[in-house]
């Protein structure tokens, strides 16, 4: 089954469940990757800085954009370090076009409903502009903000829609027992599934 006919008939699943449906929301993603020699090391200091020739964090910046908060923009680092900022940090990319080559557009759009005490975003996610797609569904329980205490309640209302086909929620190890879910918490997850999709044997 395709992502577009598993997301149609998704959508058609949380419509007799009583979903109401709040509108279209997107998201999408630009990548910017340092070019050679530049950010003020030089390849034997890098390689001195990140034993084995690791990437340092500043060598990829990703740009992220959500319909959900229109007047921002959030920048990560490869070591996740994220910044938020106004919409004018596009326009700061756009002069550091002889450091950072820009690369291809990702993006996630679909459709939004409200569930109860929950609001579900389903839609396909798109690498590039390529074949290369996948069924997206994100959950929000509007009654509780903290992810340790909402994590099972997300899990049985995922496994509901997908028909326990839903692989799981992984948290991260950082995440604290009092950590309340924030918008820098949805686009890291973002970041995470367009790097995945970026991967070339990814399964659509």
């Amino acid at each position: 089954m395709s992502p577009g006919h598993a997301n149609e008939k998704l959508q058609k699943k949380i419509e007799i469940l009583g979903g109401r449906l709040l509108g279209k929301w997107e998201v999408d993603c630009e990548v910017y990757s340092a070019l050679s020699g530049i950010v003020g090391l030089s390849d034997t200091q890098t390689q001195s800085t990140n034993p084995g020739g690791t990437t340092s964090p500043h060598q990829t910046i990703y740009v992220l954009h959500n319909s959900n908060y229109s007047l921002s923009t959030f920048s990560i680092l490869e070591d996740n370090t994220v910044l938020i900022a106004d919409s004018s940090f596009d326009h700061f990319m756009t002069h550091l076009k002889p450091f950072y080559k820009k690369g291809q557009k990702s993006d996630a759009k679909g459709n939004r409903y409200e569930l109860n005490e929950f609001v579900i975003k389903t839609g396909v996610a798109t690498f590039g502009g390529s074949q290369q797609k996948t069924l997206l569904l994100e959950i929000t329980y509007l009654q509780n903000d903290f992810i340790h205490e909402s994590i099972e309640v997300l899990r049985e209302l995922a496994k509901l829609l997908l028909d326990n086909s839903f692989p799981g929620i992984e948290l991260p190890i950082t995440v604290r027992e009092d950590k309340k879910f924030s918008p820098s918490d949805l686009l890291l997850q973002y970041k995470n599934l367009f790097s995945h999709l970026k991967k070339p044997n990814t399964t659509k």
